[in-house]
């Protein structure tokens, strides 16, 4: 990603929204991952499905999304995107939001804008 300054961008406070999240839902979890380390989430002001992958700890190490209420279909590890993955990672700390998913959802929002503008 290239000229992108997400400093800048939100000090813009472009995702400083307070009521965006009041219909988040929380649609399903163990259905990826029998092993409780895999969610799939709905966020209903994003319209999108965002699956995120734990370590043991409870650590966020893999994330993808899927735009419109369709099922998404993420199936195993493969479903993960490895870019957006490394770029919430690097950024999480920088990225406002009242809960993880929020900032995970935010996080999404940053990478779209920021792969758009290559």
């Amino acid at each position: 990603m290239k000229n992108f300054d997400l400093k800048k961008y939100l000090a813009e406070g472009s995702l400083l929204k307070e009521d965006r999240f009041e219909d988040v839902e929380y649609i399903f979890k163990d259905e990826v991952d029998p092993t409780g380390k895999t969610e799939v989430e709905w966020v209903d002001s994003s319209d999108r499905h965002i699956l995120i992958k734990r370590d043991g700890g409870g650590e966020v190490v893999g994330l993808n999304y899927m735009q419109g209420e369709e099922d998404p279909g993420f199936e195993d590890d493969d479903s993960i995107e490895p870019k957006l993955s490394e770029f919430y990672t690097e950024n999480k700390d920088m990225v406002k939001g009242k809960t993880e998913l929020e900032v995970i959802d935010n996080a999404i929002w940053l990478y779209f804008n920021a792969i758009t503008q290559e």
